[in-house]
């Protein structure tokens, strides 16, 4: 059985968005988040995004590259 797992992403405008943990449980993505803003907490740019990651990676990319033609 899939156990949903997570991953970080650090965005920083429009330009910039880059993947900065994966394979992660929910409450450990939470947690990851909330140690970054305390350590980072004047930051006033960048913003984190938790996202569920794609069960088959492969699959998740080959698709975008297919709805991109």
């Amino acid at each position: 059985m899939w156990e949903n797992v997570f991953q970080v992403y650090e965005r920083v405008g429009d330009r910039f968005c880059q993947l900065i943990a994966s394979d992660m449980s929910l409450d450990n993505a939470v947690l990851f988040v909330k140690a970054w803003m305390e350590a980072n907490y004047r930051d006033e740019v960048t913003s984190l995004e938790i996202r569920r990651q794609a069960i088959n990676r492969g699959d998740a990319s080959e698709k975008e590259d297919s709805d991109a033609e």
